[in-house]
């Protein structure tokens, strides 16, 4: 059961970095570091075929990847002593403002896979928004 658990994760993490890497328009930065357990994530898979990275497999790794292709390289800034100048906030914050009509819209958020999984693709049937009986018209006063 575990090792299915762990292709399952490996199918979705890898459908992701999918998704990650084939939709930018322009450009796609991805941060990678050769941490411990990294032949577990989806790029390491990619990368080593699940075999343990060390950190000069994962740069011999990513070099044949550059190879012939246009994926770019760069190690990050070396860190610096520079700290951010904090601004100081002198105004209090206002009143908190109070919405002038009610909320009724019935609006939802949902992942591919939550959709996939429930079977359906549309949003969740709405309430008619004028009341049809007596009730309904008791009920949307509230």
């Amino acid at each position: 059961i575990l090792a299915t658990a762990d292709r399952e994760r490996l199918g979705e993490d890898l459908r992701k970095l999918y998704v990650a890497l084939t939709r930018a328009r322009h450009a796609t930065w991805l941060g990678l570091a050769p941490l411990k357990g990294l032949e577990n994530s989806a790029l390491g898979y990619l990368l080593k075929g699940g075999n343990a990275l060390s950190p000069e497999a994962l740069n011999n790794a990513l070099d044949k990847l550059v190879e012939g292709s246009e994926i770019q390289i760069h190690q990050p800034p070396a860190p610096t002593a520079e700290r951010v100048a904090t601004v100081e906030q002198n105004s209090a914050l206002g009143h908190a403002r109070t919405p002038t009509r009610p909320a009724k819209e019935h609006w939802w958020i949902a992942s591919y896979s939550a959709l996939r999984l429930s079977g359906t693709l549309t949003a969740p049937e709405l309430p008619p928004l004028e009341p049809t009986t007596a009730q309904e018209a008791t009920a949307f006063e509230v």
